[in-house]
């Protein structure tokens, strides 16, 4: 969610207060879809704004907060890794002028919303995901625990 925060569609909007109105102001300073968002200063810039508000909004005491930032940048830029897989490619030294995509070759990218992404990638992240939890579910539940306590 966050890296597409410069979207209006973004369901991020809709889950705070006042979303709408920030999601407008928000997407205005972001230029368009796929620039700050997606490139190493947006990470920077996402980065220091987790160390600004996440001690203020969590507890230290209950919630270790540089697993709770980690995290959160772990999915930003997987997020962003992900997209450099399409044939837009992404902006990842914002302000240059140039997108990065992988592979190299635009023509072995995949297109955003077609077949190979929604009746190959997704299909296989879903399997990926029941494989993972089903041959570490006791980690899983560790880890549930470890987090509940």
């Amino acid at each position: 969610l966050i890296p597409d925060m410069d979207q209006a569609t973004n369901r991020l909007w809709d889950l705070l207060p006042a979303g709408n109105l920030f999601g407008k102001i928000f997407r205005n300073l972001m230029l368009r879809h796929r620039t700050i968002s997606h490139s190493v200063l947006g990470i920077w810039i996402l980065y220091k704004v987790l160390e600004f508000i996440v001690p203020r909004i969590l507890n230290p005491n209950y919630v270790n907060l540089e697993i709770v930032i980690a995290s959160i940048l772990i999915g930003f830029i997987s997020h962003i890794a992900a997209d450099m897989l399409t044939k837009e490619g992404v902006p990842l030294l914002f302000p240059l002028p140039f997108k990065i995509g992988f592979p190299p070759f635009e023509s072995l990218r995949i297109k955003t919303g077609k077949f190979m992404e929604n009746f190959v990638v997704f299909p296989s992240v879903i399997i990926y995901l029941v494989w993972l939890v089903s041959t570490r579910r006791n980690e899983l539940l560790a880890l549930i625990k470890l987090i509940n306590n």
